[in-house]
């Protein structure tokens, strides 16, 4: 997840740059690039923990041969603890995006 937003970064500045030079306002484009990341925040900490339970469930079963249970506590602390990390990331993705000149990034952007 860290990866694809790193990946990414720097056609995220270059369209940002672009919808600034279009007339976007900087609140909406904090809060539209803020929201996004929430969400894939939620999706990556639902489907790890989910996957979590679900292999812990089996290994109980099939491995120890033990009456197993489902932990719905791990689901909700990995989608609260993946949304936590993934929104200070995108807080402060966005506070640099919306720093820099939409002038400064497309002249910076040659390579």
């Amino acid at each position: 997840m860290l990866a694809t937003i790193q990946e990414s970064f720097k056609q995220r500045e270059k369209q940002n740059a672009i919808l600034k030079t279009l007339g976007l306002n900087r609140k909406v484009m904090q809060k539209n690039t803020f929201m996004e990341y929430l969400s894939i925040g939620l999706f990556s900490g639902l489907l790890g923990s989910m996957l979590a339970v679900i292999t812990t469930f089996f290994i109980e079963e099939i491995v120890f041969e033990i009456n197993s249970q489902i932990y719905w506590e791990v689901t909700f602390i990995g989608a609260f603890g993946s949304i936590l990390v993934v929104g200070i990331i995108a807080a402060l993705f966005t506070f640099y995006l919306s720093s820099k000149t939409p002038k400064d990034v497309l002249r910076g952007s040659d390579g």
